[in-house]
This record gives structure tokens, C-alpha cells and sequence, in this order.
């Protein structure tokens, strides 16, 4: 373990190679603690922990939203006819008899919906 390692419950580490948040301390040379994997509590010893990045919020792992300023010329093309195929081919398509709605999307990349 790390000299300067600070062992408290929430506290993110990594034993035996596999990540676990500290839940308790149960004495001074074992804690309780969750594997982030399966949610199976083990008891570990102090000597086996390895202090492990800090757990991300889930803001922090959700991707950015894209800078309008950021994309390219042929991505808004592609952007604006998708829209005008979902305006304007959409509906007609959708009026067809029998057509499978899944197929027709997964062929042209529009949705068929009114």
C-alpha cells in the first residue's frame, strides 16, 4: 500500500486486479469493500489495495455535446437531407401497403413515420 494513501469509506481502489469502492473500515488492517463489477462485498487487506483514478460522475462520462462550429460542411449536408427525407419521403413511404417500416430505414437511413 502507499505510504500516503488515506484508506475512507467511497474511497476507489484497486485489489487483486479487479476495482472496488472502500464501504467500511473494519480495523487497522482491513476493510470492507464492493466490487464495482459485481457488487460482491470482500474483505481486503490494507496491504493489497493500490489506490485506483477517481470513480467519474455521470456527467463526466457522458460524451460533450458537439460545437456547431466544429462540423464539417458534408456532416450538415448529410444532416439537412435526413431531415428532408423525413419530411417529405417519410410520409409517402409509410402510406405504402405491406412495406416493412424496419427494412425501408435500415435501407435508405430515414424512418418512415407521419
Amino acid at each position: 500500500m502507499d505510504a500516503g494513501f488515506k484508506v475512507r469509506p467511497g474511497l476507489a481502489v484497486i485489489a487483486e486486479e479487479r476495482r472496488y469502492q472502500i464501504e467500511k473500515v473494519v480495523d487497522l488492517e482491513s476493510v470492507l469493500a464492493r466490487d464495482l463489477e459485481t457488487g460482491d462485498i470482500r474483505r481486503l487487506r490494507f496491504n493489497q489495495l493500490v489506490p485506483a483514478s477517481a470513480l467519474k460522475t455521470e456527467e463526466e462520462i457522458a460524451p460533450a455535446e458537439p460545437d456547431p462550429q466544429q462540423i464539417s460542411e458534408a456532416d450538415w449536408q448529410r444532416v439537412a437531407y435526413s431531415m428532408v427525407a423525413d419530411k417529405y419521403l417519410g410520409p409517402l413511404v409509410s402510406r405504402l401497403s405491406g412495406v416493412n417500416q424496419p427494412v425501408i430505414r435500415s435501407r435508405t437511413g430515414f424512418s418512415a413515420s407521419c
